[in-house]
């Protein structure tokens, strides 16, 4: 009887959980969601990280479901009816929900656009400065992740020739209470990219040097601006200001607020708010309780330096530089760099800058913005630059003089070697590029350059000196001379390494500040002796450009200001996600309207990045 039972038992047990796998089978249905992303996948308009990041949010919305939550948001979304006006209605969505400002609504004068209508494209760095501090949280990640390293920044820069007689030294208590700040601007390319007709937006962002002293990424660090169509500015005439121009008064204006930390009573033109306007109520109170910003270095490459702030042209060889006296021959030579050489002492002030260049714009008119505020980027004057006219030389030399080989043989053992070399030693920036081509190094005309990208160049310092070491004649002067100017570049990137901001150093000290710009001096002449040794003996390498000269400049500031706080690599991460935010915006708009939807998505991104924390 029991075992009857018992049997029994088992049956009906075992029958009910049949039943109620069989109803949640029953249950079980395939999810839209993952075929939608995998269509997309599939077809290539999303990549996997997308993917796994939408599908990981989408499960995480079924679990708080499930727990008993009304998920909001998304239905809102999915209620919308498809239609030609889908992307307005999102567009109107997007300005209701965020509380950050709203995009400037101005009259900037292009090509294409009626006098008078204004555009709504322009995110005013007073207005967000003002609310970061509403908000702590983006206060923190955006613009002062520290307070307590606030002192210690302009204790260190106000060594720099660029803070001379600075209005901001007669603010008694400025080191406690100004944000430095930076402006980088650059050309992206949007249409065409690599190819001859290639359509490029001009953008700008600004950023908390603070921001990057402590890490943060250049999602949170880069703040957009204003981006235009290049093709479509057009010059000041007489009586009416240009493209640039305008934006860029429209820029002096609100850097002018955040100086003095107070809500402008006037617009950007002089004129005074009405009374009863919010921004005329507004006028005079804080920005944010007391804290001011500071424009206090200019970022971005030599091309836009010269073609939007007028400087010298870096490859005029009377006048190249905005920062000394340096010409390309003679007693300033930039190409004599022996210690305490002719230029080194020609570095121009704040009050001699405009005889030698005299920028007309409006930026320069800021409370101590000058050709010495100019950052000289170590990312696009050493790593694109110098050293890619020295290892392209050296490989030049490996190729062609040392290796036994066929051309391409050695050049693919030179590959091999770097590959290997970089994966032993965990490369943090290993050489991506492939080198079975002649062409990666050796153009058709011209001194040898090797080609890649600024990260990719930067991570050969340790290979490129193991490398030559391993093939060079040690009974050879000039091999001596080149495996020397490898291992002081080894060096230099060593110390820039040991006191970088990663560690705390907003600006190297001074002893190694000091030895950093001697070795990059030596480094120079070196390579100035190698050039004149093979132009004699008619061999075309170890080309040496001015770019050279002005990677000397970041080094010889590297104790006021780190060239890691200012150097374009952040900049040019932006440059990518512009390029992608103006690509979805250029569907059946206008030039100018492409902008106007570009800050309205830029904005919105901001307001999610700082709820999402």
């Amino acid at each position: 009887m029991e075992t009857t039972i018992g049997s029994s038992s088992k049956k009906r047990k075992g029958g009910v959980l049949q039943r109620m796998n069989a109803a949640q089978d029953e249950r079980r249905t395939e999810s839209s969601l993952y075929f939608l992303l995998m269509a997309m996948y599939a077809k290539g308009e999303l990549s996997g990280a997308q993917v796994h990041a939408i599908a990981k949010a989408g499960q995480e919305d079924i679990n708080k479901t499930n727990d008993g939550f009304n998920v909001v948001g998304l239905e809102r979304i999915a209620r919308l009816q498809q239609s030609r006006n889908l992307a307005r209605t999102l567009a109107a969505m997007m300005a209701k929900d965020s509380d950050l400002p709203m995009p400037m609504e101005v009259h900037i004068p292009m090509k294409g656009l009626e006098d008078g209508v204004p555009v709504k494209s322009l995110l005013l760095p007073h207005e967000m400065f003002a609310y970061f501090f509403q908000k702590a949280g983006a206060w923190q990640s955006c613009i002062l992740p520290d307070a307590t390293k606030l002192t210690s920044f302009w204790t260190n820069f106000e060594g720099h020739p660029c803070f001379q007689d600075h209005p901001l030294r007669s603010i008694p208590d400025y080191k406690s209470s100004t944000i430095p700040i930076a402006m980088h601007g650059d050309e992206c390319p949007v249409l065409g990219v690599g190819k001859i007709w290639c359509k490029c937006v001009l953008f700008f962002s600004w950023f908390s040097l603070m921001a990057v002293a402590a890490g943060q990424g250049f999602q949170k660090a880069h703040i957009y601006t204003w981006g235009v169509w290049e093709k479509f500015c057009i010059q000041s005439q007489p009586e009416l200001l240009g493209t640039m121009d305008t934006f860029f008064a429209i820029m002096k204006w609100s850097f002018e607020s955040m100086f003095n930390g107070k809500w402008p009573s006037h617009d950007w033109r002089g004129v005074r708010f009405p009374r009863d306007s919010k921004e005329g109520k507004r006028a005079g109170k804080p920005l944010a309780n007391g804290w001011r910003g500071c424009l206090v270095q200019l970022a971005g490459d030599l091309d836009y330096y010269s073609k939007w702030f007028q400087a010298p042209r870096w490859s005029n060889r009377n006048k190249p530089c905005s920062i000394c006296k340096t010409t390309f021959r003679g007693p300033l030579s930039w190409r004599d760099n022996r210690l305490n050489s002719g230029w080194q002492s020609s570095t121009l002030t704040p009050t001699t800058f405009r005889s030698h260049f005299s920028p007309a714009c409006p930026l320069f008119q800021l409370p101590g913005v000058t050709s010495l505020t100019m950052a000289m980027d170590w990312m696009h004057c050493h790593h694109l630059g110098w050293l890619q006219y020295l290892f392209g030389s050296i490989i030049h030399m490996l190729v062609f003089y040392l290796l036994p080989n066929t051309h391409l043989n050695n050049l693919a053992q030179i590959g091999d070697f770097i590959k290997h070399y970089q994966k032993t030693h965990h490369s943090k920036h290993p050489y991506r590029m492939r080198l079975d081509k002649m062409t990666m190094f050796q153009p058709k005309k011209g001194y040898p350059k090797l080609r890649g990208r600024a990260a990719d160049i930067a991570g050969l310092h340790a290979a490129m000196l193991e490398l030559w070491s391993l093939h060079m004649d040690e009974a050879n002067l000039q091999h001596r001379q080149i495996k020397l100017v490898l291992q002081l570049n080894n060096q230099i990137q060593n110390l820039l390494e040991t006191y970088s901001p990663t560690f705390g150093y907003m600006a190297m000290p001074a002893g190694p500040g000091d030895e950093v710009f001697q070795k990059g001096l030596q480094m120079a002449s070196l390579h100035n002796q190698l050039l004149e040794y093979y132009q004699n003996e008619e061999i075309q390498v170890f080309n040496m450009t001015s770019k050279t000269h002005f990677a000397l400049h970041a080094l010889q500031f590297a104790k006021f200001i780190h060239p890691f706080m200012v150097w374009c690599y952040k900049g040019e991460s932006t440059m990518h996600r512009i390029q992608v935010l103006w690509k979805s915006c250029l569907h059946g708009s206008k030039h100018f309207q492409v902008a106007n939807k570009a800050a309205l998505k830029e904005r919105h991104l901001l307001w999610l990045q700082e709820r999402m924390g």
